[in-house]
């Protein structure tokens, strides 16, 4: 025998003997404050990117949980519309926002802001199943419909579910590692989508029962199909076969009852999830086929009502149920951070609520009770640096713990309420209104701060700097004899902050009653991971971005609802034709602000002559005929131009024009309104004036018509950009440039 073939057999027979030790590596975890949720039954269990837990619950609609708390979101008496139906089948995180279908129509919750809006163009059914695809869209599907979102939930289109040409329910959407997107029908068949054609097509299905749900076997390239009826067959994609018969039901089971509900590969470890009506069911797939495990040494017998089923970031499965409820099995070997545990060397400090401090030999199980004979130790436990051993306090005294000791290390003024060694022979401690530094070679006791109030705890990072927390949450640094509020790091809840460490990559560890949270003091990022129990699951928020925090629930959720008809065909030709209008009117202003400009610049030109006045009326690409009716109202102005009553009406009556004949006219030319053109012509005279220089200010006022010196000047400044006391001396028409503001 060859080398190869001796490896097979190896492998062979170690996963012969390991198959059984399958379920004996994992374990069941209790989902944390289960009596929090809205409601019983679970149907849907995700973990978003953030780390969020999020339930799909039977009549109390969707409840998020962040290991220390639940937010609720459903409709009641104040808002009866929030949701279409408390009942929600499935959820899907899609960027930054939660997809919800419910029993009457599908929503949207945004993460930023927690308002919560209808996708309208979806039918107000029962949403089967939401598939998050690989191209950033999703699918879902309602009412014998399948409908494909883009990412910001625009909807892209809408396809019927058929099968033999009738319409049939979905049961479930898959995508697999090709980017293929697959469908299983209630009473139907099987679907594959054909991208070229852009619809969905029958793919082969040869038995007589309608597969349920789906999943990818990404180390032997196949499908693993649950039916209705006769368990789960391997299918295999390239030819549309069933390559092997239908997995042997449980003996419990029968086969009008047994039906699929949800298929998850686990391609680790080659596992295949299932839960149905009668059971939550695991495979080993090692060799390409199916053998059953036995959970019965983990789960209990009882197990019946059981819905979805997921994996989080770490690979734990999420199973969601009423009876029981929903649940966690362990398959990662993580362990949950615990801020009463102190590991010195071979020995593990713990302190208990009625034996005090406790000391485990980690090598022989044995355990020391410290403090017996004198009065109790409190719950303060701080490793010395450098040295064995820990210190505490008794409320008298500072302590100095080892394995075969217990010494006083000074006497304290006041109880303390957190220590903190610096590693520099000093002990930092807060009492609770101050904060004092003990010397340990000298035992002095001094006061540094005596501001400190409500400090709970103290800890120095690795760059020597040393932070305090308080029982309102609030994070501080000390610098320089002050206390320094850390608003980043500081809780947005106010939840009291209970101790305070560092952990082996120098991140600041904040301890609060149900979680903790980790703290980069330098990129200014958290990481939050809730306190539990070994049986209980463990939620673990991921790392935030530089200097931001988790988004929080408000308490007003607010409905966007949008009425059906906003997007009907024909308010989309409305708003198609509100769009042109205002491109033209955005363009007919810019024409008209041209005109202005060029008409303006003409005007001032023509301080210096004929010539540059008609060099410019033709740039603005007026004709002869309309130059000539331009000049002749020009000239007609200038005729009476001394008269301060004379009217727009005797200005139209003189070009014998009606009044809105010779406005229209009169813009197209100029941009200019008839009010604008007449002091525009006041003011390019008294211009020609000014630079004659043979009468004064006021004289020109009033012999070009306005009736007051200071309107003048501010209109002059307007339009030339100085007074008219300085024009001409420092300034000629040369050298200004055209203002066309409107005076």
């Amino acid at each position: 025998m060859n080398r190869n073939t001796l490896r097979y057999i190896y492998l062979s027979i170690l996963l012969l003997f390991a198959a059984p030790c399958i379920a004996q590596q994992m374990s069941i975890l209790e989902l944390p404050h289960q009596e929090q949720l809205s409601a019983n039954r679970v149907l849907h269990i995700i973990e978003d990117q953030e780390g969020f837990l999020w339930y799909a619950t039977e009549g109390g609609g969707i409840c998020r949980q962040d290991g220390s708390q639940t937010d609720i979101f459903r409709s009641n008496a104040k808002q009866p519309d929030l949701l279409g139906s408390n009942n929600v089948a499935c959820l899907a995180d899609v960027d930054g926002s939660i997809v919800i279908g419910t029993f009457h129509g599908a929503y949207v919750l945004d993460k930023k802001t927690y308002s919560i809006r209808v996708l309208n163009m979806v039918d107000s059914k029962r949403i089967d199943d939401i598939c998050k695809t690989s191209d950033g869209h999703y699918w879902l599907t309602s009412n014998q419909k399948l409908y494909e979102f883009s990412h910001n939930h625009q909807l892209l289109n809408t396809f019927p579910s058929l099968w033999k040409g009738e319409n049939k329910y979905v049961s479930d959407i898959f995508e697999d590692s090709h980017q293929q997107l697959w469908v299983t029908q209630w009473s139907g068949g099987l679907l594959r989508f054909n991208s070229q054609s852009s619809r969905f097509e029958e793919a082969p299905w040869s038995l007589q029962v309608p597969p349920s749900c789906i999943a990818e076997d990404t180390i032997h390239h196949c499908l693993w199909i649950g039916t209705i009826g006769q368990g789960i067959v391997k299918y295999d994609t390239k030819s549309g076969s069933i390559i092997t018969q239908p997995q042997e039901l449980p003996t419990r089971a029968s086969s009008q009852s047994f039906v699929c509900i949800d298929l998850k590969f686990d391609d680790k470890r080659q596992l295949l999830w299932m839960t149905s009506t009668e059971d939550l069911l695991l495979f080993d797939t090692s060799n390409g086929t199916l053998r059953q495990q036995s959970l019965s040494n983990i789960l209990p017998t009882s197990i019946k009502a059981l819905n979805k089923i997921s994996f989080d970031k770490r690979g734990n499965l999420l199973v969601a149920g009423n009876q029981p409820g929903p649940f966690a099995i362990k398959l990662s070997s993580e362990v949950p951070y615990s801020h009463n545990n102190i590991i010195d060397g071979n020995y593990l400090w713990q302190y208990h609520e009625r034996r005090g401090i406790i000391v485990k030999d980690l090598l022989n199980g044995k355990e020391i009770t410290m403090g017996n004979g004198r009065a109790p130790l409190l719950p303060i436990m701080e490793k010395r640096k450098g040295e064995p051993g820990i210190w505490t306090t008794d409320g008298n005294n500072l302590l100095y713990c080892t394995v075969d000791s217990i010494q006083i290390a000074a006497v304290l003024p006041n109880r303390a309420e957190a220590l903190a060694d610096d590693g520099k022979g000093k002990v930092w401690l807060s009492t609770g209104k101050e904060l004092q530094c003990v010397n340990i070679q000298t035992k002095e006791v001094k006061t540094i701060s005596p501001n400190a109030n409500d400090i709970s705890a103290l800890s120095f990072t690795a760059d020597g700097k040393l932070w305090l927390g308080n029982i309102y949450g609030q994070l501080y640094q000390y610098v320089d004899g002050k206390l320094v509020l850390d608003e980043y790091g500081s809780n947005e809840y106010g939840d009291a902050i209970i101790d305070l460490n560092v952990d082996s990559i120098g991140r600041l560890v904040i301890a609060y009653e149900h979680y903790t949270r980790f703290y980069d003091t330098k990129k200014h990022t958290l990481t939050q991971e809730s306190m539990c129990a070994e049986d209980t699951y463990s939620i673990i928020l991921n790392e935030t971005k530089p200097f931001n925090k988790w988004t929080s629930p408000q308490r007003n959720i607010i409905l966007e609802r949008l009425p059906k008809w906003l997007n009907s065909w024909w308010m989309w030709c409305i708003y198609i034709a509100i769009l042109v209008a205002i491109a033209f009117f955005i363009y007919q202003y810019q024409k008209l602000r041209k005109l202005r400009r060029l008409f303006m610049k003409s005007m001032k030109q023509g301080i210096e002559g004929k010539q540059q006045e008609k060099e410019h009326l033709q740039e603005a690409n007026i004709s002869a005929s309309d130059q000539e009716w331009l000049k002749q109202a020009i000239a007609t102005v200038e005729k009476n131009i001394s008269n301060e009553n004379y009217t727009m009406e005797q200005l139209s009556n003189d070009m014998y024009m009606s009044r809105m004949t010779f406005y229209r006219k009169l813009q197209s030319l100029t941009g200019q309104k008839p009010t604008e053109f007449v002091r525009t012509i006041r003011l390019k005279q008294a211009a020609a004036l000014l630079k004659e220089g043979k009468m004064n200010i006021k004289e020109i006022s009033f012999a070009t018509g306005f009736s007051s010196v200071s309107y003048f000047s501010r209109c002059f400044r307007t339009m030339f950009g100085v007074p008219p006391t300085q024009f001409g001396k420092t300034t000629t028409a040369d050298s200004l440039e055209p203002n066309d503001t409107p005076s």
